[in-house]
Order: structure tokens, then C-alpha cells, then sequence
């Protein structure tokens, strides 16, 4: 069990702000090839949780995305291109209504994997950073839904599933042009395991 003051230090310690300006310019810093890899690395964060979604709610969408996020990590040929058009296909129209926090976590993962497959394909840079974006929202609808009754939390950076995914994506950013995709994978299934602790309440 870890010591609430010593847990408390930590979070202190490694707190960060979510910047879009500042991630926007690293990611525009890297060559495209690592801005795949940041994309996939922002992606991977949330698989876990995708994963969980799925076997809660017997969806075979798993599979599917599972595919394409995997292309996009170790592309082969022009596989990626097709597995888009499938992932594409999942990602929900702005007419949904309020979700449960499965249900929004999933189509941030979904959509996190789609803009993965772009930067794969064009090496965007905004869409890189829309990639990023999905693990912010996650994090604050975790944060959101977990809440009392009828309250709105305001200072979402500092919560940890926030903080956890911020951290996640400026690690990524320092890794992507230096270390291997395994190592990026590795490091991001890991934040994903931990996420999906908060979403379940097993953290």
C-alpha cells in the first residue's frame, strides 16, 4: 500500500499542465515518422480501456482497431490505408447524446486510433496533436463522471487520471524520435493498464 503523503509528494512532483500550443510545436519539431509514433504511443494509452469496453459490452469492434493500431505502429506495405477506412467507420457522429463513461472513453479511443492511422498516412501535425487530445478527454470524463452527484470538477490538470495522461504524452514526446516502437509500446500499455485502474476503480 502505497503512503497517501508519499502518493500526495509524487503527484506534486511530476504535475503538468496540458499545453495544446506547446505539444502542438514539439510534435511540429519531429520528423513525420516520429510523429506516427507519438500518434500510435497517444493511442495505445487508451486500448486497455478500449479492450475492457469491449469484452464489458461483447462488441467485436476490438479486433478491428486492435488491426489498425497495429498497422499503423509496425506499417507494412499500404495496410494501414485499408485498416483507416474501417476505423473511420466506427468513429461516432457529433449527434450522440450524453455517454456513459465506457461508452465516451471507447470513442475517444476509436477516434485516437483513426487520427494514429493519418499521421501514419501524412504526417499532420495537427492531427497529432488531436491524437493527444483523446487522452485528455478521456482523463477528464473519468474525472467528471467519477465526481459527486451534480458537481463539475474545475481544476481537471491536477486530478490523477489527468495527470497520468499528460505525463503519458510529454513522455512520448521526449521518446518518439529516439527510442523503438516497442519501447514506446511497452511504456504506453503500461499508463494504459493504469488508466483503466481508475476508469474500473481497481487503482
Amino acid at each position: 500500500m502505497i503512503n497517501d503523503d508519499l502518493l500526495g509528494a509524487y503527484w506534486a512532483v511530476t504535475e503538468r499542465d496540458y499545453d495544446e500550443t506547446e505539444i502542438a510545436r514539439r510534435v511540429a519539431a519531429l520528423p513525420s515518422a516520429a510523429r506516427a509514433l507519438f500518434a500510435c504511443a497517444c493511442a495505445e494509452r487508451l486500448m486497455t480501456a478500449f479492450r475492457w469496453f469491449c469484452d464489458m459490452t461483447s462488441s467485436a469492434s476490438y479486433r478491428v482497431v486492435r488491426e489498425a493500431l497495429d498497422a499503423a505502429w509496425f506499417p507494412d506495405g499500404a495496410g494501414w490505408a485499408a485498416a483507416f477506412s474501417e476505423v473511420a467507420a466506427l468513429v461516432p457522429g457529433d449527434e450522440e447524446g450524453e455517454l456513459s463513461l465506457g461508452s465516451a472513453v471507447a470513442q475517444n479511443a476509436v477516434a485516437c486510433v483513426a487520427y494514429a492511422l493519418e499521421v501514419r498516412q501524412t504526417g499532420e501535425v495537427q492531427k497529432a496533436v488531436w491524437a493527444a487530445r483523446q487522452l485528455y478527454e478521456a482523463a477528464d470524463t473519468a474525472v467528471q463522471q467519477g465526481a459527486a452527484v451534480q458537481t463539475y470538477v474545475e481544476d481537471i490538470d491536477q486530478e490523477p487520471p489527468v495527470q497520468l495522461m499528460v505525463r503519458g504524452i510529454y513522455a512520448a514526446l521526449d521518446a518518439a524520435g529516439g527510442v523503438s516502437s516497442s519501447d514506446l509500446l511497452a511504456s504506453a500499455r503500461e499508463d494504459g493498464e493504469a488508466f483503466l485502474g481508475f476508469m474500473n476503480g481497481s487503482a
